[in-house]
């Protein structure tokens, strides 16, 4: 049975901080901004914000994410990382590291295309979103997760680019079962960060499942797009791209589309 609330994740959870402080919503605008919100109120590292249903659900650049009860798990993470501020990026490929280890346990054959979208097959599973804002604490950082799990089917203009773990199966799965192990495998991945300072360590692993690597690519910036060959991340997490000139340009942030037997996608 597929028990997503409080008392269904919190009796699945394997760790020692994530997702121990729990507040969960049958229905919200944004787990992000609740997230942010306990974030002003001085809630500690791990504090999890859950929802069956989200209204205002966003994903990268202002975009919409679907967000309907019953299907998916929507949830948001509230770190108080200590690394400079330019290393937050960086949290969210650690967190795109631990949906490709939950989900792989359920359905094996997913990768990453940079820098988190979770994708199975082309189509895409699950979206990460990351913000921060300065308090008088330090700098709060909430990791945004969406992963569409039981999903029967998508609104015509995600159809082709979205998929449920439901769909690649046929099988239903425990959302609060899934959103442990995300947080089971996050703790584990986040803790070596910290102990790093940097993505560093976390590297060849993340490389191991890219799926933009060795692939032509098409990088769109706010000022420029360019194409080149995705050659992988380094150790801040930066996709490496390559051009016919034999260049190499790091990408920080930016729109990364991989081309496909139809063009780029």
């Amino acid at each position: 049975m597929d028990r997503y609330d409080k008392e269904g994740i919190l009796t699945q959870l394997r760790t020692s901080r994530m997702g121990r402080n729990l507040e969960f919503w049958e229905e919200t605008g944004s787990t992000n901004t609740r997230a942010l919100e306990l974030a002003a109120q001085g809630a500690p590292e791990g504090t999890l914000v859950a929802a069956d249903v989200q209204t205002s659900g966003r994903g990268r650049r202002g975009r919409d994410w679907n967000s309907p009860g019953g299907s998916g798990i929507w949830m948001s993470l509230l770190l108080w990382p200590q690394i400079s501020p330019e290393k937050i990026p960086q949290i969210t490929l650690t967190a795109a590291l631990a949906v490709r280890d939950a989900l792989s346990v359920q359905v094996p054959g997913c990768g990453i295309k940079w820098p988190n979208d979770i994708i199975y097959g082309g189509r895409k599973a699950c979206g990460i979103l990351t913000q921060m804002q300065a308090e008088e604490r330090g700098l709060a950082v909430v990791v945004g997760i969406g992963v569409n799990v039981n999903t029967r089917a998508f609104p015509e203009d995600l159809r082709g680019i979205a998929v449920s773990l439901y769909q690649l199966t046929g099988k239903e799965f425990s959302r609060s079962a899934i959103a442990a192990d995300i947080l089971y495998y996050f703790e584990k991945y986040y803790e070596k960060f910290q102990r790093a300072g940097s993505f560093e360590p976390l590297a060849a692993t993340y490389n191991d499942s890219l799926v933009n690597i060795g692939r032509a690519v098409r990088v769109a910036l706010p000022d420029e797009s360019f194409e080149g060959r995705a050659e992988g991340i380094d150790g801040d997490g930066r996709l490496l791209v390559s051009g016919e000139d034999g260049s190499v340009r790091a990408v920080l942030s930016g729109e990364v589309s991989v081309r496909g037997e139809g063009g780029y996608i």
